[in-house]
């Protein structure tokens, strides 16, 4: 062999076992400064499946996307694609700063028919208008149309 291709074949296992120690494909890559294109292709090249060609069935299996992705050691957000694929839908779960006690959201509707505008709740409980316009839609609570108010000097 020559040791251009003694070199290579180094450089393959190490690039192996990196892959099989979790790492993806594109990490790989972006070590060795190649695309994840040409990592697939020396993979292929020694025909050794990659992590992405998990049968649908082992995915369907298991059906949760945290566990895929640790079980076949792949990125979660790639498990929860193909369970997407396969039709699973997934909840969107509430972003923290939704996320308002009870005690709270009473509160901002006692200020809210006290006369106080959505703006001006925003900067009291120190988020953007949008959140509280957001919180009160979402609680069912009826909200003021824009503009002045009837009777008001102009």
């Amino acid at each position: 062999m020559t040791e251009k291709r003694e070199k290579a074949d180094r450089r393959f296992q190490d690039i192996k076992a990196m892959y099989d120690n979790g790492m993806t494909i594109s990490e790989i890559g972006r070590h060795y400064g190649i695309s994840k294109q040409r990592v697939s292709q020396l993979f292929h090249e020694r025909n050794i499946v990659l992590r992405s060609s998990i049968p649908d069935s082992e995915i369907v299996r298991i059906a949760d996307p945290e566990l895929v992705s640790k079980a076949f050691g792949i990125a979660y957000w790639t498990a929860r694609s193909r369970l997407k694929k396969l039709g699973y839908t997934f909840a969107r779960k509430p972003h923290p700063r939704h996320k308002w006690s009870k005690e709270r959201i009473e509160a901002l509707w006692k200020d809210y028919e006290s006369g106080l505008t959505q703006k001006q709740l925003g900067e009291k409980h120190g988020v953007h208008q949008t959140i509280i316009s957001y919180i009160l839609r979402r609680e069912g609570f009826p909200t003021r149309l824009r503009g002045r108010k009837k009777g008001a000097n102009v």
